[in-house]
């Protein structure tokens, strides 16, 4: 009666033991893997953010070449409109740490030179064929936005290389956790096992005793 006491105390200890650990581990983890889910959202929100940029530069030139073509007035307000959300969403980018702030001056260096270009485009009559400065300025203001789109698309390249890290180092966090609730779960059973064993054959050997 005393061993089976003393055995049930024991198997109380271990599982209590068992519990306490997965529970330790398991609030560590969580944490880990809680930051890691946080940050990756955190990169996937700052690469829709550089999309929208991309595509506010795409309209600023559309606006930029529909107006060119008729010379329609609304083109120019909506042109003026694409910049100035251009330039905000610039040091949007910035505050929220989508860009350096050496990206962010080039970025913004650029537009200036994009703006100062056509507003000489804007205020030249279009005539055909065109006059050498019309095609020089017209190729000089493609090159800058396309300038612009490359900043952009090497930072969402960054940022998705980033998001592949933050994959990675997810999955690891979680396999590790389930390695860990693994070995222990059966570490606890091989010594919550042994004894259990140990005392059905004690058991088994008195019985016979009994019976010869």
């Amino acid at each position: 009666m005393k061993r089976l006491k003393k055995c049930v105390i024991f198997f109380i200890c271990i599982f209590t033991i068992f519990l306490i650990s997965i529970n330790v581990f398991v609030i560590f983890s969580h944490k880990k893997i809680s930051s890691q889910v946080e940050n990756l959202a955190l990169i996937k929100s700052q690469i829709s953010e550089l999309d929208s940029f991309k595509t506010i530069i795409v309209n600023l030139g559309h606006s930029q070449k529909f107006y060119l073509l008729s010379k329609d007035e609304s083109y120019k307000v909506k042109y003026d409109n694409y910049l100035e959300d251009a330039y905000n969403s610039l040091d949007d980018l910035s505050q929220k740490n989508c860009i350096n702030k050496e990206s962010k001056k080039n970025i913004k260096d650029m537009l200036k030179e994009y703006d100062a270009i056509n507003v000489k485009l804007l205020d030249t009559k279009v005539s055909l064929p065109l006059s050498s400065d019309m095609q020089s300025y017209l190729g000089k203001s493609n090159e800058i936005q396309i300038n612009i789109m490359h900043s952009i698309s090497d930072a969402i390249s960054s940022n998705q290389d980033s998001t592949s890290q933050s994959h990675s180092s997810l999955e690891v966090s979680v396999d590790n956790q389930k390695s860990f609730v693994q070995g222990l779960s059966s570490i606890t059973t091989v010594i919550i096992g042994g004894p259990l064993c140990y005392i059905e054959f004690s058991r088994k050997l008195l019985v016979a005793h009994e019976y010869s």
